[in-house]
């Protein structure tokens, strides 16, 4: 082994790295490399941009937090086996503290880069370790999983799959405030759930899925509660969501009122070939063969299926 790895043992002091195999181990150990910080050095400061992570291997480090008068508290104390900026894997991360060596440390540190590049060769690692990040920051000995016992932000969060840009907009608006959101555009499924670290509950539509594995990393990272935003749930194991006491909750009716209205539309459109005029019209063509219709005063119309929207 490399000596300018760290070791096995220290890697799997790490909750996150605790369940990895020795391939996985053997990845991240060649991609880490070392970094030695004297007693009172600063490794980053709150609210900076930060783009990598680090494991301690010796030594201790104060986690401080400033007050409103501008003083730096110390609420934590990290050490051998702890890490620090766990979700700057994922992309320049602002820190949510400040981090400083409380005597001489050596930590190993994984940038995001590459991490990325772990993810983009290593399909196996990457789901390994992206389930176990997500469990490692709901628990009581990840820096991130501290500060928020800590009440920065008591809300509750909620993730959003397979959003659209036409969404969030109103979503936001409908909160004001009350709930802490997360947007994503992917689809919810095996190789996302990880997403959902963090979040009591998730938003999902209908081309996610929520087979018994996702279902159960969900519940593996604290979620309580499953939200579809549409009226089908076959796409979830009511099975798997009852053992782990999920909780689901779906759309009951669309609005009966707007479905109407638009096969109204569609009726006019059909008839009146409205679609068609509308092309020909910005070609600057204004003939009307082929698009008169018939007046549907006097006519009467069959409705198959007179539930909600058919009445």
């Amino acid at each position: 082994m490399n000596p300018q790895c760290p070791a096995s043992d220290t890697l799997r002091t790490a909750p996150l790295f605790r369940d990895l195999d020795e391939p996985s181990l053997r990845l991240l150990r060649e991609r880490m490399h070392p970094s030695l910080f004297a007693p009172r050095h600063v490794l980053c400061r709150e609210g900076e941009l930060g783009d990598w992570m680090f494991l301690i291997e010796s030594g201790e480090v104060s986690v401080l937090k400033a007050d409103e008068a501008g003083n730096e508290i110390e609420v934590s104390v990290l050490g051998p086996g702890d890490l620090g900026g766990e979700m700057s894997l994922f992309g320049p991360h602002e820190r949510s503290a400040t981090l400083r060596a409380r005597s001489e440390t050596k930590v190993w540190v994984l940038s995001h880069t590459v991490f990325e590049t772990l993810l983009e060769q290593h399909g196996a690692l990457a789901k390994a370790l992206l389930s176990r990040l997500s469990q490692h920051v709901r628990r009581e000995n990840s820096l991130v999983a501290r500060l928020l016992a800590r009440g920065l932000d008591r809300r509750l969060t909620v993730a959003f799959f397979d959003t659209k840009p036409y969404l969030e907009p109103v979503f936001r608006e409908c909160n004001r405030e009350r709930y802490a959101f997360r947007f994503f555009q992917e689809r919810l499924g095996p190789n996302t759930a990880a997403l959902a670290a963090g979040c009591q509950v998730v938003c999902v539509f209908v081309n996610d899925l929520l087979d018994a594995a996702v279902i159960r990393e969900l519940h593996g990272m604290g979620v309580e509660l499953i939200a579809l935003r549409c009226v089908g749930y076959d796409n979830v194991d009511l099975e798997a969501c009852a053992r782990h006491s999920l909780s689901v909750a779906r759309v009951p009716a669309y609005s009966p009122h707007a479905v109407a209205e638009h096969a109204l539309a569609l009726v006019l459109t059909l008839n009146r070939r409205t679609h068609r005029a509308y092309h020909r019209v910005r070609e600057g063509n204004f003939s009307l063969n082929g698009l008169t219709g018939f007046d549907l005063f006097g006519k009467t119309a069959g409705v198959v299926g007179t539930g909600t929207i058919g009445q």
